[in-house]
C-alpha cells in the first residue's frame, strides 16, 4: 500500500509477488508436514497392528506348545502304565508258573510214593457194598487211593471216552456212594477230579513239548473242546494256555 501510494508500482508488484510466494511456501510446508504426520501415524498404527498380530501368534504358539506337551505327557503316562501292567502280569505269571511247577513236583512225588507202597487191593477186598456205616469212610478212602493209583498209572484220564460208569464198576460201588467217595477225597466232583488230572498232563506237555500246538495238547490230554480247554486251564493256572506257553519259553 505504501509503494502504491508513492506511485512505485513495480516495487509494489514485486513485494506482492514475494508475499504470495512466501504464503504458498508456508501452505506447501503445512501440507508436507501434515502428510508426514499422517505417514508417521500410519507407520505407528501399522507397527502396533503388527505387534498385536505377533502377540496373537505367540499366544497361539504357546497354547499349542502347552497342548502338545500335555499330549506327550499323557502318552508317556499311558505307555508307562501299559509297561507297568505288562511287567506285573509277567511277574504274576512267573510266580504262578513256579507255584504250578512246585505243585506238579509234589503231586508226582506223592504219586510215586503211593504207587510204591500201596498196591492195588484184590477184587474181593473192594466189596464196598457190604461194609457197615462205621467203616464206610475208611473204606471209601482206601478205595479212592487204589482207584486213583490205577487211573494215574494207566493214564485212564487221557481217554475222552472215560465214563462214570466205567469207574463205578471198577470201584464196585453204586453211583451215590461213588459220588460221595470222590467228594470226600478230592473236594470236588468226578469231572473236577478228572479234569485236574488232564490239566496236569497238559501242563507237563506244554513244558516238555513247546513245539506242540495247543489243540494237539488238549486232545492228547483227553479234552476235545478248545473253549473248554482254555476255560479249565485259566481257571486252574490263572493264565491261558498261550500265556503259559509264552512264560515257559521266557523262563527257559
Amino acid at each position: 500500500m505504501a509503494y502504491t501510494g508513492l506511485g512505485e508500482y513495480k516495487q509494489a508488484a514485486e513485494l506482492s509477488a514475494f508475499f504470495i510466494a512466501v504464503t504458498d511456501s508456508i501452505h506447501q510446508r503445512e501440507k508436507t508436514n501434515a502428510a508426514l504426520e499422517l505417514d508417521a501415524l500410519y507407520d505407528v498404527d501399522e507397527k502396533e497392528a503388527h505387534i498385536v498380530e505377533q502377540a496373537s501368534q505367540l499366544r497361539i504358539r504357546t497354547v499349542s506348545l502347552i497342548f502338545i506337551c500335555i499330549l506327550v505327557l499323557l502318552a508317556l503316562f499311558f505307555l508307562w502304565k501299559v509297561w507297568l501292567q505288562n511287567r506285573n502280569i509277567k511277574d504274576k505269571n512267573r510266580a504262578l508258573m513256579k507255584y504250578i511247577n512246585e505243585e506238579l513236583s509234589a503231586q508226582k512225588k506223592k504219586q510215586q510214593s503211593s504207587g510204591d507202597t500201596e498196591p492195588l487191593l484184590p477184587h474181593h477186598e473192594l466189596d464196598t457194598e457190604s461194609s457197615d456205616a462205621g467203616q464206610e469212610y475208611e473204606i471209601n478212602k482206601l478205595v479212592f487211593q487204589k482207584l486213583d493209583s490205577l487211573i494215574r498209572k494207566d493214564e485212564l484220564y487221557l481217554s475222552a471216552d472215560l465214563s462214570r460208569e466205567d469207574l463205578v464198576r471198577m470201584a464196585h460201588m453204586n453211583n451215590t456212594r461213588f459220588a460221595k467217595m470222590i467228594k470226600e477225597n478230592t473236594g470236588t466232583n468226578l469231572n473236577g477230579y478228572i479234569n485236574e488230572l488232564r490239566l496236569n498232563h497238559a501242563i507237563q506237555l506244554l513244558k516238555e513239548h513247546p513245539e506242540y500246538t495247543l489243540r494237539a495238547i488238549a486232545e492228547a490230554s483227553g479234552i476235545n473242546s478248545m473253549p473248554t480247554f482254555h476255560n479249565l486251564f485259566k481257571s486252574k493256572t490263572g493264565m491261558t494256555p498261550s500265556e503259559f506257553k509264552k512264560v515257559q519259553m521266557e523262563m527257559e
